[in-house]
C-alpha cells in the first residue's frame, strides 16, 4: 500500500515497474529498484530523453547511463541509448544497446529498425535485411521497416526484390484500407480479386516511355519550360535566382521569349525571387522531393510542352543547349533523367537519380502524379525510387551525354555529408516517428560515411573517373570542367556553404589553388 500522502505513481511509472518485475535477473535480490532508486532512475531517463531530442547525444548518454545502473532491464533504456550512440557514430556500443534491447523485448520493433541501420552502415547488409524483417514479423505495416529494407536491398543490388516488395505493401495497405472504409467491399471483392486488380493498375503497366508515340509537331509546344521545386527552407530565393540566372546565361542559342523559368512553391515561397520568374504552387499535401511528382500531374500545365528539370542543389556552368535540344527532339525516349552510376551520395548503382530531368509532355507520363496513392506515399522512401517503380526505359542523360553532368564530390574527390559552413563537421539527424514518439532512423540518413575530414589539399582537385578511379594530379579547371555543363551538389557540401569556405583562411591554408580550381563556383556563389 502506498504511504499515506506520497505521489502516484504515471502510468509510465506502473509501466516501467511492470517491466522490471517480469524479467528474471542474474541477482537474487529482487526485481525492482527501491522506490528512492527508482524515482532518481527515472528522473535520469526522462532527462536523457529530453538531451537526446535537443541533440545534446554526449549527455544523453550518460544520462541513459546514470539510469540503467537501477533499470538495467529497461528496454527502451537501451534503445534510446543506442540511437544516441548511432547519432555520434559509436557503432559498436550502439549495435551492443539495441541487441541489448532486443534481448529484453524481442517485440521491440523501433530497436530492431535501429538495429538494421547499425548493421548496414557497418557493411553486414544481410544481418540489416534480417533486422528489418523481423521489425515487420512484429509490425508488419512498420514503414520504417519498409523503407529502411527498400534501401539496403536497394544498395545489395536486389532492387528487383526491393520493388516487389514494396508493391505488396502498397497493394496490402491500399486493400485494409479499401476494406475499413467499406466493410462489405471485401466480400464483394475478395482478396485474389482486390490483389489481381492492384497489380493490373500498378505492375501490369509500368511506364515504357521508349514505346510512347512522340507528340506531333503541331501538338509538342514551341518555348521550352525550364522548372524546379521550392519546399519549405532547405533551399532559399538566392538559390532558385541563382538557377534562374545561371540557365538565362547557357541556354546557348535560345532567344528571349523562348524560353520560360517557372518555380513551383510552397505558400510564401515566392517571397525574394526574381520578378521573371513564373510561380506555380505546390499541393499541401506533397513535401519535400515529393512536390517533383506533381510536376506531372495535368494541373501543373506542364503537359504537351518540352520541359527541363533542374534540382536547387545544382550550379549551371556550361552550355544547356544539349538538354534543351533532348526536350524537343521527337525521335528520343519521351522521359529522360539521371542515373545514380557516378553520385557519390548514392549507394545504390543502375537505379534512377531525378537532379535533372527531361521530358516532353505526354499525357501518360501523368501517371507519375496520378497514381501516387496514400500508400505509395507512406512506404516509398524517395521520389527516385518511386520512379524506378513506375517507369521502364528511360533515357540515361548521363550515358547519353558523358560529362555534361557532373556530381562534386564524385568528380572532385570531396568527402559526401560534411557541413563547410560547420567548419567540415557532419550533421547528426534522426528520424521521429511521430505515432509513438520514439526514434527510428532510416538508412540514408547516414548512407555513405566517410571518417573524419582528410587534409582539404589531399582531397580536393582529386578527379574521379568513371570506374571510381582517383586521378590526383594538376589538372587545371579548365581540363576539369571541359564539357560540363551541371555540377550536382547532392546532399552537403552545398554550393554557396563550400563557396563559403573556399573563401575562409582554413582553406587558404590547405588550399592554395582554390580559385582556379573552383571559379565556376565562385562566380556563381563568391
Amino acid at each position: 500500500m502506498e504511504e499515506e500522502g506520497s505521489p502516484a505513481k504515471s502510468a509510465k511509472e506502473e509501466g516501467l515497474m511492470e517491466e522490471h518485475s517480469t524479467i528474471k535477473q542474474p541477482c537474487g535480490n529482487g526485481t525492482t529498484p527501491p522506490k528512492n532508486e527508482f524515482s532518481k532512475a527515472l528522473l535520469h531517463y526522462k532527462f536523457a530523453r529530453i538531451c537526446l531530442k535537443a541533440d545534446k547525444y554526449e549527455m544523453a548518454v550518460r544520462q541513459f547511463d546514470q539510469a540503467l545502473q537501477k533499470l538495467p532491464f529497461y528496454a527502451d533504456a537501451h534503445f534510446y541509448r543506442g540511437t544516441a550512440l548511432v547519432s555520434l557514430r559509436r557503432y559498436a556500443e550502439a549495435l551492443e544497446s539495441l541487441e541489448k534491447a532486443v534481448e529484453i523485448r524481442g517485440t521491440h520493433a523501433p530497436a530492431l529498425v535501429n538495429l538494421a541501420v547499425v548493421h548496414q552502415i557497418q557493411g553486414s547488409n544481410d544481418k540489416a535485411v534480417e533486422a528489418c524483417q523481423r521489425a515487420l514479423s512484429v509490425d508488419p505495416q512498420c514503414t520504417e521497416a519498409v523503407m529502411n529494407l527498400s534501401n539496403i536491398l536497394r544498395n545489395s543490388g536486389r532492387r528487383a526484390e526491393a520493388i516487389h516488395m514494396l508493391w505488396e505493401k502498397i497493394i496490402d495497405d491500399e486493400k485494409e484500407m479499401l476494406n475499413a472504409g467499406n466493410g462489405e467491399k471485401e466480400e464483394e471483392t475478395g482478396d485474389e480479386t482486390f490483389r489481381e486488380s492492384s497489380r493490373t493498375q500498378s505492375l501490369s503497366f509500368p511506364l515504357d516511355v521508349s514505346a510512347m508515340s512522340p507528340l506531333s509537331e503541331e501538338n509538342l509546344g514551341r518555348n521550352l519550360h525550364v522548372v524546379c521545386v521550392k519546399w519549405g527552407s532547405l533551399y532559399s530565393a538566392a538559390h532558385v535566382n541563382a538557377l534562374f540566372q545561371g540557365v538565362g546565361r547557357c541556354l546557348g542559342a535560345f532567344e528571349e521569349g523562348e524560353w520560360r523559368f517557372i518555380c513551383f512553391t510552397d505558400e510564401g515561397g515566392e517571397e525574394g525571387l526574381d520578378p521573371s520568374i513564373e510561380t506555380r504552387r505546390l499541393p499541401e499535401h506533397l513535401k519535400t522531393w515529393w512536390g517533383k511528382a506533381y510536376l506531372f500531374a495535368k494541373e501543373a500545365g506542364l503537359v504537351g510542352l518540352p520541359v527541363v528539370y533542374l534540382d536547387l542543389d545544382i550550379v549551371v556552368c556550361g552550355d544547356l543547349s544539349p538538354l534543351a535540344d533532348l526536350a524537343r527532339d521527337r525521335s528520343r525516349p519521351e522521359f529522360a533523367l539521371l542515373s545514380t552510376n557516378d553520385i557519390k551520395s548514392e549507394l545504390a548503382q543502375d537505379g534512377f537519380n531525378s537532379t535533372v530531368m527531361v521530358w516532353r509532355g505526354r499525357p501518360e507520363l501523368c501517371a507519375i502524379f496520378d497514381r501516387l496513392t496514400k500508400s505509395v506515399l507512406r512506404f516509398v522512401h524517395r521520389f527516385d525510387h518511386w520512379l524506378e517503380m513506375i517507369v521502364r526505359n528511360a533515357l540515361l542523360v548521363d550515358a547519353a551525354f558523358p560529362r555534361l553532368v557532373v556530381d562534386f564530390c564524385q568528380h572532385f574527390g570531396v568527402p559526401v555529408g560534411l557541413n563547410w559552413s560547420a567548419g567540415g563537421d557532419r550533421p547528426s539527424k534522426v528520424v521521429e516517428k511521430e505515432e509513438d514518439n520514439s526514434l527510428m532512423l532510416k538508412c540514408e540518413t547516414f548512407r555513405n560515411e566517410e571518417g573524419a575530414m582528410p587534409s582539404v589539399s589531399g582531397t580536393l582537385g582529386t578527379k574521379t573517373g568513371s570506374g571510381g578511379n582517383s586521378q590526383k594530379g594538376n589538372d587545371s579547371s579548365e581540363d576539369l570542367m571541359q564539357g560540363v555543363a551541371v555540377v550536382s551538389f547532392c546532399r552537403r557540401p552545398k554550393a554557396d556553404e563550400f563557396a563559403g569556405f573556399l573563401r575562409t583562411d582554413e582553406a587558404a591554408k590547405q588550399f592554395p589553388s582554390r580559385f582556379e580550381c573552383f571559379d565556376w563556383l565562385l562566380s556563381v556563389w563568391g
